[in-house]
């Protein structure tokens, strides 16, 4: 997939295959993390350097996949925007906003390491 999005870098050379502060990394790096069945997802990305020079690798920005721990049917809240409550499918892949969570409820049967 071809970059759509180009991210200026106030360096000489780029080399790095992953820095997290940024959500940057390297497509050998996300190649990696596909093999490892990470969950993770990545947006192509055009890094350009100081004087408009190209960095030594490909990259992408770099997002590991968020879980929802809220147990929606139990716990009482307020979304920003009602049409976030669409289904899934249609929403395409926006997360809910919430104004307000009123009684928290973390759903059963988690078992990943959330911290």
């Amino acid at each position: 997939m071809e970059a759509s999005v180009t991210q200026k870098i106030d360096l000489e050379e780029f080399y790095e295959d992953v820095v997290f502060e940024q959500c940057i990394a390297s497509t050998d790096f996300m190649d990696e993390c596909g093999q490892s069945n990470c969950k993770d997802f990545g947006l192509p990305v055009r890094l350009e350097l100081r004087s408009d020079r190209k960095a030594g690798k490909a990259y992408s920005l770099f997002f590991e996949s968020r879980r929802s721990i809220l147990e929606i049917d139990k716990t009482k809240f307020v979304l920003m925007d009602e049409g976030l409550l669409k289904p899934e499918s249609e929403r395409r892949g926006m997360p809910a906003v919430y104004a307000r969570i009123e009684h928290f409820v973390i759903e059963s049967g988690i078992d990943e390491d959330l911290f």
